[in-house]
């Protein structure tokens, strides 16, 4: 057994290391918060901790009761994992099977394609027109007939393409009949996008998938919930952790929900802040695609004018993510991507290094 394992071919997995300035520089290249928490809110997250909190084992049933009450949804409909990602594996482990066909859009967040090839399972890709930025809608609903797992970011990136409720239920409706699982991946929930959440009480097929790493601005603590039938719920939470997260994650998660409206207050600062440099973008010649996310993908018409523009936002220490071929994976393609820059939007005011060398650039070229 142990031979077969070790002469089998590892899919390769790249860990991203921290080079930025994170005092400093303006980090656009991560779909992060951009601007730095409030010192004495971070302390407000952190109260409470006790020294008895790091000797024990998490009872994570607080935060399941925080998220129920925010989601306004009974606590047996939600299993709280790793973030997004942990998730999405959660679910290739307890439903997927070996050469199962499963739904991809394409490109989209790395994490899929990576747990596609773990898991042996055989792609179905949906892609997206760059010309018009617009997903194949009618191919997405095509390929229910042939494959028995479809994911759906909702928003996605780095192309935006945003897919309304009527669309989802439609969607559901159809993959019920073909006997498909259905999971709409909502990490950038909270900068404008409607909600599935609403669907799940009629479709046991439906999956709504959460993080506190978008939204809410903390990617470190690692925690995201999935939302769903009950008895969905139950069969996927087979395979989880012991304990989905730890107690200190769980502790700022929970007070991340009782100050909501922190959080509102700074997603509704970078939704006006999108707007404005969205149409500033526009009128300085650009192509641009941004809808209801924190981010913006640009278009530099080629790729020499875009590692140009790059050269003089690195020199700044402005961070964008320059490379959208999904660390390499260039099979899933059939488009060219080295044209565009994909920035991480902040408040305005923050943004404006960003915004001054883009004029620059504009009047340059």
């Amino acid at each position: 057994m142990f031979k077969d394992f070790i002469n089998k071919n590892p899919i390769e997995r790249k860990r991203i290391y921290e080079t930025r300035n994170l005092e400093n520089g303006l980090r656009c290249n991560r779909n992060e918060r951009v601007e730095t928490w409030d010192k004495e809110f971070i302390e407000k997250l952190t109260s409470g901790i006790s020294p008895i909190d790091h000797t024990i084992y998490p009872d994570l049933s607080p935060l399941y009761k925080a998220i129920s009450k925010y989601e306004d949804i009974d606590q047996s409909k939600i299993l709280i994992g790793s973030g997004i990602d942990g998730l999405i594996k959660n679910i290739f482990e307890t439903y997927t099977t070996p050469n199962m066909n499963i739904g991809l859009i394409s490109p989209t967040y790395a994490m899929y394609y990576i747990y596609a090839n773990a898991f042996k399972t055989n792609i179905e890709y949906v892609t997206y027109d760059l010309e018009t930025f617009r997903l194949n809608k009618e191919k997405l609903f095509k390929i229910i007939s042939k494959v028995s797992l479809i994911f759906i970011p909702n928003p996605n990136q780095p192309i935006e393409d945003n897919i309304n409720n009527e669309i989802i239920y439609s969607l559901a409706k159809e993959c019920l009949i073909n006997n498909t699982l259905l999971v709409i991946d909502e990490a950038y929930y909270g900068f404008g996008c409607s909600t599935a959440k609403s669907l799940i009480n009629k479709f046991e097929n439906l999956l709504v998938l959460r993080t506190f790493s978008k939204g809410f601005g903390m990617p470190a603590i690692r925690v995201g919930y999935m939302m769903g039938n009950e008895k969905t719920i139950k069969l996927i939470s087979q395979k989880r952790l012991a304990y989905e997260t730890t107690s200190l994650s769980a502790h700022i998660a929970i007070k991340l929900l009782d100050n909501i409206s922190y959080i509102n207050t700074y997603n509704d600062s970078i939704v006006k802040s999108r707007e404005l440099i969205f149409q500033e973008i526009l009128k300085l010649g650009f192509r641009a695609n941004s809808e209801n996310s924190n981010y913006i993908l640009i278009d530099l018409v080629n790729e020499s004018r875009k590692n140009s523009l790059n050269e003089k936002l690195i020199g700044k220490e402005i961070y964008v993510k320059n490379k959208i071929d999904l660390w390499g994976l260039d099979s899933i393609h059939n488009f060219n991507t080295e044209n565009y820059i994909l920035a991480t939007i902040g408040p305005y005011p923050i943004m404006q290094p960003l915004m001054n060398i883009l004029r620059e650039f504009s009047n340059e070229n």
